[in-house]
């Protein structure tokens, strides 16, 4: 039996073999540069996704494009090539123009082809060790569920949201719900009652939208595992608020609730609470090895700058007693060599503690940054503003909201 390919292993096939045909095309293969032939894939490979996305593409590693479909493509190549026969680079102008054009018979045929030598689509196969009742925290894997469950949770979602005026109020159940289940939650929740409620709507709704699709279920619950990595988010909490929530919307579906329905939002509240687990256990060690780092990196900083205050500061002070020596024998008509001489002192004083400065060895990240900055000739403003950031960055690489906020900054 040939192999089935999918995915971008399928595009790269399908896209070679509608090559080799081209270049086997009258007309076509003498202005092909042989040189350029992994570019000219390359446009193919974008051509035959935008055909069909490689998420849905499974062919057998067997002759998939036929001569017609080829000759089509080849006519059109020919065609815009021609056109544009003043152009140095007219041939790898026609592959760029390829798809512009997805509904003509270079593409209907094309599209033909792949779709009548697609493979079957791969039969699910019982795992005796799955259970979706399962809250799993060693691991974040795609969420399993045949396509049938998906549709059946998702209209156990719409029937929920359909009993209130707007999703907002819905929103507001769920929070209160879970709150209730969970007080401990209350100190969790750093945002207002309306706007927490509105997130965590809007989170589970996109979540249940995407059953059909695993991996955008996957990026929307590792993206939200990030959001919360300062939550200590336990298995039974979890079961708490999973308990809250299957209960609030199985009042509201009454008899339309059922089993299957149950089991659907089960799983996904299971995913949902795993994920929040895993992504925690898994990167507060990091997080905490990072702001560790941090304060090692930057451990004589406090020092140096108590020590440039100071410095400043007794520098600031010999200046002004010196502009008011000065004043004063300006006002007496006495200024003569020995102001000039304070004077040049003075100016002497600055310049060797400037040299001090530029010639001390830069040991923190602080200064191993003004440092390099120095060097490029990249002394501006905002980059001083962006090294003051830092600090507050990475210490709380662990607060999403705090995170953003300084960003935002």
């Amino acid at each position: 039996m040939d192999e089935v390919l999918t995915g971008n292993a399928a595009l790269e096939l399908v896209a070679k073999q509608l090559y080799e045909h081209l270049e086997e095309y009258v007309g076509l293969w003498e202005i092909m540069d042989d040189d350029h032939k992994s570019i000219y894939i390359e446009e193919l490979i974008t051509f035959i996704d935008q055909l069909i996305p490689a998420a849905e593409l499974r062919v057998q590693d067997t002759q998939v494009v036929s001569e017609e479909a080829a000759a089509a493509v080849a006519e059109l190549l020919l065609e815009v090539s021609s056109q544009n026969a003043q152009l140095a680079d007219s041939t790898m102008l026609a592959f760029r123009c390829l798809g512009e054009n997805t509904e003509g018979p270079h593409a209907t045929l094309l599209l033909d082809c792949i779709k009548e030598f697609a493979a079957p689509p791969e039969e699910v196969q019982e795992d005796e060790e799955f259970d979706p009742m399962e809250i799993k925290t060693t691991s974040l894997e795609l969420i399993r569920m045949t396509e049938a469950q998906a549709t059946e949770t998702q209209e156990a979602w719409d029937l929920f949201l359909d009993g209130f005026d707007t999703a907002e109020a819905a929103g507001e159940a769920m929070h209160d719900a879970m709150v209730e289940a969970v007080p401990a939650m209350t100190t969790m929740f750093k945002l207002p009652r309306a706007v927490a409620a509105m997130r965590l709507q809007e989170g589970v709704h996109q979540i249940i939208n995407s059953l059909n699709e695993p991996q955008d279920a996957k990026n929307l619950v590792d993206i939200i595992g990030f959001k919360h990595l300062d939550l200590e988010v336990t298995i039974p909490r979890v079961e708490a608020v999973r308990g809250a929530l299957l209960e609030l919307i199985a009042n509201e579906l009454g008899l339309n609730w059922s089993q299957g329905k149950a089991n659907g939002l089960i799983q996904v509240f299971n995913y949902i609470g795993g994920a929040l687990i895993y992504t925690r256990s898994q990167y507060a060690d990091r997080v905490k090895l990072l702001s560790s780092s941090w304060v090692e990196a930057n451990r004589d900083r406090d020092k140096s700058k108590q020590k440039e205050k100071e410095a400043k500061e007794k520098a600031r002070q010999e200046a002004k007693e010196l502009r008011d020596k000065e004043r004063a024998k300006v006002e007496n008509g006495e200024k003569d060599m020995e102001a000039l001489a304070e004077e040049e002192i003075h100016e002497a004083r600055i310049a060797r503690r400037k040299k001090d400065k530029e010639q001390s060895v830069p040991k923190t990240f602080y200064d191993m940054f003004c440092f390099n900055a120095a060097v490029m000739d990249l002394l501006e403003d905002w980059m001083y503003e962006v090294l003051d950031c830092f600090d507050n960055i990475v210490l709380n690489a662990g607060n999403s909201f705090r995170l953003q906020e300084e960003c935002g900054l």
